[in-house]
């Protein structure tokens, strides 16, 4: 005779046993880890290839190399995959390239995470390169991306945190005075499906959007989006999770009016809470533990803060309100599990902190080092909250003191809006640029910087109320950064931050009466930058630098800018 399992007895095998699982190993964040040629070179032939290497495997249908003469002009777009090797892209070159200062500037995708990356430097045949290599550090953080994922952790809580809370927590109590409340956690289950769908699509048209320059919500339709399913590993990944939502839909259209299977709903939202973890800055790292660890976080985080989520359905007001002993026994049992699932947290927490963070100080120097800041400081609120509920709240409920009920479901409630804003920070930590790699970019910027043979150029000009300092880096014929700081001089050297538009407009050292003009764009630190301003003779150019502000006249200030010849 087959025996019947019971219900939390299938629902902790299938957590123990999916949270068993480990991943197979990645690479680290796509930096670029060696180039051939290589940045700053002199060659006196000209390659076939450029063969970029990367530290991490990268997406070949959604990452491009191009190539640039000193003139400004495209010589070369595209790339392949080298063969058998995933970490490196490369761009044939057809003919032989004449001698001249070539800018190689790459944008790539990883495959691990699906973070977009981005550089350039030069290098050049038959004489000196150009310009220094380039690193670019973006620390921004797209909001489609953030909406997208917050979406993602709050689809899985009200799927398996509540199926949870339903299995181990509430139907327990059914024989001991609970009411029943089926439909209330049926209706949680099918706001977490409407959330998980909604992230489905928000995440697939923010990632459209790195990966092939679209834009949201057309990229929904244009097939931009669509073409990421196949040729993406993101894409493999967002399939398995649309399958998971199909199937949950499709279980809780079947069971409409009818008792939810809870095991298989806890299945389904185990797998939703999951499946992100192979797309993650912790398959980036390429450590089978750090998406382990990712993924008993994740987990971990649906079930407390669905537990959270199913606990206010269950204590809106109705007629047949539980008693403060029954809800006692309930609180006891989440709690037991809670104590769990924090410890699971903060222990895993600290360990994910400890591999995206390796120097305190980039705690408060970058953005995922504050992000992280303050989601330990909105953790310790939620569990100072839990703490109250167990200390205070749990005994007064044993003794039957019928006036405490509404202060659980006011705690319960405080806890739960922490949890929404940690979700917010959280999705903010996996949509931007974690502090280790932020750290080692800004490395290879100082070593780059060093290393580059060129003039750098720096000066001041004073225009009204408005003082300008120019530099232009490094200062060589080819591709240069401009930086334009301008500062209030009536208030007290205040960066000016609120111009309308900063444009360089370069007077070439020929003669000739050509100009080339730059629109400089703000930096988010009171600077004004051109990226890439291609300056392509020696000597001296006369650079106007125009500040316009709204409500003001134009500060303008000129200066003399000397390109030194490139040796031969």
């Amino acid at each position: 005779m087959i025996r019947r399992v019971p219900p939390r007895v299938s629902v902790l095998a299938v957590l123990v046993a999916v949270l068993m699982l480990g991943a197979g190993p990645a690479a680290a964040h796509a930096d670029l880890v060696s180039a051939d040629p290589s940045a700053n070179s002199r060659i006196d032939a000209a390659p076939d290839v450029v063969r970029l290497t990367f530290s991490e495997p990268i997406e070949p249908a959604h990452s491009d190399i191009r190539l640039r003469n000193l003139a400004g002009e495209e010589i070369a777009a595209g790339g392949q995959p080298a063969q058998d090797d995933p970490f490196t892209l490369e761009l044939s070159l057809a003919g032989d390239l004449p001698d001249d200062v070539y800018t190689v500037a790459w944008r790539v995708v990883s495959a691990a995470d699906g973070h977009e990356s981005a550089g350039r430097y030069t290098f050049g045949i038959g004489m000196t390169a150009g310009s220094a290599a380039r690193v670019i550090i973006d620390e921004s953080v797209p909001p489609l991306n953030v909406i997208g994922r917050w979406l993602d952790m709050a689809g899985a809580a009200l799927t398996l945190g509540v199926a949870a809370f339903a299995t181990l927590v509430w139907r327990p109590g059914l024989t001991q005075g609970l009411p029943v409340r089926n439909d209330r956690l049926r209706r949680a289950a099918v706001a977490g499906w409407a959330f998980a769908g909604a992230g489905l699509l928000v995440g697939l048209s923010a990632n459209a959007a790195v990966m092939t320059g679209s834009s949201f919500p057309a990229n929904l339709w244009d097939g931009s989006a669509s073409g990421l399913l196949g040729s993406s590993a993101y894409g493999t990944v967002w399939l398995g999770r649309a399958g998971l939502w199909v199937i949950l839909g499709a279980m809780l259209a079947i069971r409409r009016g009818k008792p939810l299977h809870w095991g298989m709903l806890s299945l389904i939202g185990l797998g939703l809470a999951v499946l992100p973890s192979l797309v993650s800055h912790a398959r980036a790292l390429g450590s089978a533990d750090a998406v382990l660890n990712d993924m008993l976080h994740r987990t971990g985080a649906a079930l407390w803060v669905g537990g959270l989520a199913a606990w206010i359905v269950v204590l809106l007001p109705a007629p047949d309100a539980p008693s403060a002993k029954s809800l006692s026994k309930a609180v006891s049992r989440f709690s037991n599990i809670a104590r769990l699932l924090v410890m699971l947290l903060a222990v895993g927490g600290l360990f994910a902190a400890l591999q995206q963070i390796n120097d305190g100080g980039l705690l408060t120097a970058t953005v995922y080092g504050r992000a992280a800041v303050v989601k330990g400081i909105l953790f310790t609120g939620m569990f100072a909250l839990a703490g109250f509920n167990v200390l205070v709240v749990e005994p007064r409920l044993k003794r039957g003191i019928e006036s405490w009920p509404p202060m659980l479901r006011m705690t319960v409630g405080g806890e739960l809006i922490l949890a929404a804003a940690l979700f917010v920070v959280s999705a903010v930590m996996a949509s931007g640029l974690p502090a280790v790699d932020v750290s080692q970019l800004r490395a290879q910027a100082d070593a780059s910087n060093t290393t580059a043979d060129g003039a750098p150029y720096f000066g001041m000009g004073i225009a009204g109320d408005v003082m300008v300092h120019l530099e232009v880096l490094p200062g060589r014929v080819g591709a240069n950064e401009i930086v334009v700081s301008p500062f209030v001089l009536s208030d007290s050297n205040r960066a000016l931050t609120d111009a309308t538009r900063v444009q360089i407009r370069a007077a070439s050292p020929d003669g000739s009466g050509r100009e080339l003009t730059f629109d400089a764009q703000p930096s988010g630190d009171g600077a004004y930058v051109v990226a890439e301003a291609q300056l392509d003779q020696a000597g001296t150019w006369r650079m106007q630098v125009v500040i316009e502000q709204a409500g003001a006249d134009d500060a303008v200030t000129e200066f003399e800018v000397t390109i030194p010849l490139p040796s031969s």
